[in-house]
Order: C-alpha cells, then structure tokens, then sequence
C-alpha cells in the first residue's frame, strides 16, 4: 500500500516522464522519416507526371545506350553530353506515351514484341553480339546463345525488350493519332483551287526600311500591344536562370609565340641538315609535331592543309629536298616547317597475296623462299603453293588512303615500299625484323597518281603555365574589387573585360558551349541568389581553357516570358507596324502601277507569274523576300482589277491582276482529303520532345502537361 501511495503521489511526474518518451519516440520517427525524404530528394534524376524518377533507375537506363554504342565500337564518336539527352529524351517520352496508351486502353502483347525480336526488328538489337558470324546478319538463335553466356547481354536483351515494347506504344499512339485526322469534300476543293488557280500579276514594293527609324515613334504602349498579340508564343515551360558571365579564353601570350618560334627555328635548320631518313626521322620524333612522319609516298590529303598548298607547283610550292622555313598559320594556329623529301608517280591501289615460309631455321626458311618465288615466275599455282604452306591464297587490295595517316613501323615501312615498288605480275621475297619471311605477288594495279614523302613539324601556339596564371591572378585581382554583380557591370569594360548574358535551363550541360561547366550550371540552380557572384572557375579542354565568372541576374518562373525581358526583341515588329501606317498613308488615293511606282524606294516587278493563294509569292526585285499576304490579296482580286496598299511582313505592297489561268491539274477528292489529313497529322504529330518550347502540337503540349522536371545536372 505504501508503495502504491507513493506512486499516486508521483502522478503527475510519471505521467509527464511516459508522455515526453512518447514525443521524444514519434520525433525520432518523424526525423528519420524526414532524413529519408531528403535523401531520395538528393537521388533524384527528374520528374514525369509527377512521378519521381530515381538517379539509380536512370542511371541503369542511360549505361544501357551505353552499352549499345560501346558493343558498335561507337562510343568514342558520341559525346557524353549527347548521349545523355538522347536517352532523357526517350526515357521522358516513354513514360509520357506510357501514360497516355493506358488511358486509351492501347497496349503491346507479347507476341508482338517476339515476332520483332525474331526478326531483328529494332536498331537496338543490332550489336555484334548478336549476330550470327557466318552472315553478319541478326540471327534470333545467335542471340539465344549469346544470352546463355553473358549476363550483361541477358540484362541489355531485357532493356531492349521494354524499349521495343515502348517504341511499339508510340507507332500505335501516333496511328490512333493520325487516323483522327480528316478532311471533307469542300475542304479539298478549296484547297485544291488555292493551288491551281494562279495569277500573273504586276507588284510594286515599298520596302519598311525606305523609312528611317528616327521618322517613327515607339511608344511602350504600342509594344505592350505587340506583346498581348504574340503572348501565346511567349511562352516559357520550364524555370530558367538569367546569368552575366565573364569568359576569358586563355591564349597564348607575346612571350609564349616568341619561345614556340625560336624551337621552331632550330628544328628547321636541324630538318634541313639532315639527309638520311634515319635523320630526318630522329629530328621529327623529338620535336613533338602533331603530324605522323613515315618513310613512305602519300597523296596530297594526308598533310595538313597549310603544307597542302604549298606541293602544289605554283609559286608557293616548296622543291624538292627544299625545307620550308618557319612560318605561323593564323588560321590553324600553329607553327609550320617541313622537308620535301620526295615527289613521284606511284599507283594508288595494289591488289596482292601472300604465303608466309616455314622451315626448320632461318637458312632452311631462305632457300625455301627462293624455291617459291622461282617456282611461281616459273608458272607454279599460288593457291597450290599456298596450301603446302597450310595458308589461303586469296588475294586483297591495299589502297593509299589505309596507311597514310597511321604511325607505320619498320616492318609495315618495308611491306609497304616492297607492293608499291613492285609491277603486275612481279613476286618478290621480304624477311622482317621479327624473323618472318613473306613471299609477295601483284596481281594489279590501279590508277597512277602524284605522291609525295614529306617531313612535317607542326606545333600549336599553345599558352604557357605562367600565362594562365597571370591571367588567372589578373581576373582575382579584379574580382578582389568589384565583388557584386553591380560593380562588375560597372567596371568590367574598363577592365577589358566583356560582360556577356545568356539564359538557362537546367537541362543545359554547357555555359557558352564551354566544356566542364556543369559545376557553373549546379551552382546557378542549386546554390547562386539573385545577384550573387560566383568564384572564378577554370574550364574548357586541356590546352584551350577559360576562365569564368558567373552572377546571376534572375529567375525565371514557368509562364510568359516577362514584358520586360523581351520588349526590346518587340521593337522591331512594331517599327514595322508603325512604318507601314505611315507608308500606307501614303499611299492613299494610288490607284495604277504607274502611280505607285513613282513613289521614293519603290521596286516594281513588272511580271510575276504562277501567283497562288497556297504559297509565298517570291519578289525578284527584292531579293530574299517572300511574302504570303500577296498570294491571298491576288486570289481575290478580278483579273484587270488593281488591288491598293496593304502591309505585308517586309513592306508595303500595291498589285494588279494581269490574268487569271488554272493550271492542268486533275481534281482528286479522295487524294486532296488524304493529303490534307496527312499534313495536318505531320504538324500536330511532330516530336519535339528534346526541343518543345514554343511549339504548338499535340506532343509538345503533353510533355508540358506531364511537368516534366529535369535534375541531371546535379549528377553530370
């Protein structure tokens, strides 16, 4: 009972105890609920349709396109960069069509997916691995086996089959799509007489530009005007970022031309001393030039550019065993000198065989060499000679453009001058420096040409360390000073520095195209307030860097694009609005070509044949010009009849109708329908998925109502 007497007397404390180690217990929770969230937040890639698109599953996704280029020796010529938004671009597509089918009730089954993998039907399936070795064609079995044995194939075979499954969705969506696309009877006649019936007519044009713009009055409520008319184009889908930037390319300084051209200058007069290809090759291979030197003949196309013009035999051409002096090539940006060693007449092309000579040691594998090219100028058959030798006999043709650009051996040297040293018919014997000996017949050459045995030393005019350093301080010092984006705008051009701006997206890899600024694009979006200034970053490839500093400026909410922001790309339609009122006043009252075309800047096109509401009308006298409105304007006017002043996208225009004809064209209903269905699927149905702003079709306005969000740029 005491016991129980002191605990009533200790109620309230204990339940105050229980009542703490419960919220404590539920905030535990919450925070390592909440620790979670922000995790998965860090891990994602985007958004589709509200729907999160984790890093992990994208990732795996994009290493399988990666695979596909890798497996066709590809890769190298996709850049990262590309190959990303590639897969984006479909993965976003994928889940949008994805979505919609299922609304629709649209699907693939599975036979459909087997009938395209039996038959190879899908870009995607055609790696080497998959085909069979015999044909070089897709072979279903080949795969089944390939499958057993790997299973990073099994896993790029599963890949392959959901993508089919998706690219099989997005042919049915587009032909439910384009199938809902009609025409009618009076529809296809009316356009069918908007492109038969022509005009020939006589135009004059008062171009806009006749009117200075001094003689024009902008108001901002005449571009506001001009904004609620183009407002529906204006419109911007995704949260963008204005920026000022600073991008300094680093360069060569004074001092660093000076240095490159004096070791130039000394490997010149060492390239012209030496005369033995021993010698010439020594200086070439330690002056580390860009260019590949061989001892061999080469066409013309295999030098650079700069040397290229000067083997030509003009006044610039270089004779033979001639060595051209240093000289700086501003367009290439390098530093040239070369030898011409050799200048002659050789085939371009060799077709040849060859039996390699086995025997018990080198004096055995000499006197059997000799037996067959004996044996063969006597009349022997290759192929039987061959075949005691256990070897093929086919033959194969080596054309000059297969070994010009590559770093040739000694042995490849050998092989090389021995063919195209050799005529139709001839066998000749070559041991090589790692013991085989060769037994060579020319079948047939082909096509004589001039080639040339050039030494070329070519050095870029690259920057120094202490160059980019010096600028890379200079830009610091600056920066030490002018710290906010006010003060930068403020004196950067008194610095010689420029201030550029630029607008942009998430999805965006690049600032100014520069390589390795994604960390600029992570820190605008992630990190950077309105205002703030970024540290200066070295970018670019290695040898051509830059220096950048970023500020940003704005942000970008999704909706219209600001008045603001593009009033002043405004001004010019609204100059153009304001000329042609003042052009059409004066105008008034014209009522022949001949009036017209006595007024100041007029062009008169006395003919302009073939004149149809469907197409621009073309303006011979005011080149680069095509305007719509005059087609329409001559379609409805009598011929005879004169047409007055009316404003078109460049100028002003006055016509008459000369005559009226209809071209021989037979009317198909049934044809016209189907050609307007199709041009109005093609426009609504183009997928701009990877491009969609400002675009008004039905894909375009899915992925804007699928809210896509694109987060890659924290990860790449």
């Amino acid at each position: 009972m005491a016991v129980l007497q002191k605990i009533r007397n200790k109620g309230v404390l204990l339940v105050s105890i229980i009542a703490l180690a419960l919220f404590l217990f539920v905030i535990g929770d919450l925070l390592r609920g909440g620790e979670v969230l922000f995790t998965q937040g860090k891990q994602k890639a985007g958004e589709v349709l509200g729907n999160s698109i984790s890093i992990q599953d994208y990732q795996k996704y994009l290493g399988q396109y990666q695979f596909y280029f890798e497996q066709n020796n590809q890769r190298n010529q996709m850049p990262d960069e590309q190959l990303n938004d590639i897969a984006w671009g479909n993965y976003v597509q994928n889940q949008i069509i994805k979505h919609e089918c299922e609304e629709l009730g649209l699907a693939v089954s599975d036979d459909e997916i087997l009938e395209y993998l039996r038959t190879g039907q899908h870009q995607l399936l055609q790696i080497p691995a998959f085909m069979n070795p015999a044909t070089g064609a897709y072979d279903f079995n080949t795969v089944q086996e390939a499958l057993e044995k790997s299973k990073e194939l099994s896993d790029y075979y599963t890949f392959v089959q959901e993508e089919m499954r998706s690219a099989l969705l997005n042919s049915k969506f587009r032909t439910l799509l384009q199938k809902s696309f009609l025409s009618n009877p009076v529809e296809a006649q009316k356009a069918f007489n908007d492109r038969t019936e022509e005009s020939t007519i006589s135009l004059v044009s008062i171009p806009f530009s006749t009117v200075a713009d001094a003689d024009v009055k902008v108001e901002d409520s005449d571009l506001k005007a001009k904004y609620e008319e183009y407002k529906n184009r204006l419109v911007q889908p995704v949260e963008t970022r204005d920026i000022k930037y600073i991008d300094i390319a680093i360069i060569a300084s004074d001092a660093d031309r000076d240095a490159l051209q004096k070791e130039m200058e000394d490997l010149s007069i060492a390239l012209s001393e030496a005369n033995t290809t021993k010698e010439i090759s020594a200086v070439v291979r330690k002056s580390n030039t860009s260019s590949v030197y061989s001892d061999v003949l080469k066409l013309k196309d295999a030098f650079p550019v700069f040397v290229q013009n000067r083997l030509g035999g003009d006044s610039l051409s270089v004779a033979v065993g001639a060595t051209m002096p240093t000289t700086f090539d501003i367009v290439s940006n390098n530093f040239y000198t070369f030898k011409v060693i050799e200048k002659a007449t050789q085939v371009d092309s060799v077709l040849f065989r060859a039996v390699q000579i086995i025997g018990r040691d080198d004096k055995d594998v000499a006197r059997r060499a000799d037996s067959v090219v004996n044996a063969i100028k006597d009349g022997a058959d290759f192929k039987e000679v061959a075949k005691k030798f256990n070897q093929p006999s086919d033959s194969a043709w080596i054309a000059t453009a297969q070994y010009q650009h590559g770093q040739l051996n000694a042995d490849n040297t050998t092989m090389i001058k021995t063919l195209y040293g050799m005529s139709a018919g001839e066998v000749k014997k070559v041991k090589y420096s790692n013991g085989a000996t060769l037994v060579y017949q020319v079948l047939e050459t082909r096509n004589p040409v001039t080639k040339y045995n050039v030494a070329v030393i070519e050095r870029e005019l690259i920057y120094s360390s202490k160059t980019a350093e010096d600028e890379y301080n200079r830009l610091n010092k600056f920066l030490a000073t002018n710290n906010t984006l006010a003060l930068i705008e403020q004196n950067a051009a008194k610095e010689g520095y420029t201030l550029n701006e630029a607008t942009i997206e998430s999805s965006m890899h690049r600032i100014n195209n520069i390589s390795k600024t994604n960390e600029d694009v992570r820190w605008i979006f992630d990190t950077a307030k309105k205002g703030e200034v970024s540290a200066q970053h070295r970018c670019g490839e290695s040898n051509h860097e830059h220096l950048l500093v970023v500020a940003l400026s704005e942000i970008n909410e999704p909706g219209y694009v600001a008045f603001e922001k593009i009033k002043e790309q405004l001004r010019p339609l609204a100059l153009n609005d304001k000329k042609a009122e003042k052009l059409l006043a004066q105008c008034k009252g014209i009522t022949t070509i001949a009036a017209a075309s006595k007024i100041k800047g007029a062009l008169v096109d006395s003919t302009i044949a073939h004149v149809t509401f469907s197409a621009n009308t073309f303006i011979p006298s005011f080149p680069g010009q095509s305007e719509p409105v005059i087609g329409a304007i001559a379609s409805r006017t009598a011929k005879g009849a004169f047409a007055g002043a009316f404003k078109g996208n460049s100028g002003v225009y006055m016509l008459q109708v000369t005559d009226k004809t209809k071209n021989a064209e037979k009317f198909d209903v049934k044809s016209e329908q189907n050609v307007l269905s199709n041009t109005y699927a093609s426009y609504s149905l183009n997928s701009l998925f990877n491009n969609y702003t400002g675009t008004l079709n039905i894909l375009s306005d899915l992925y804007r109502q699928a809210k896509v969000k694109d987060f890659r740029y924290k990860f790449y």
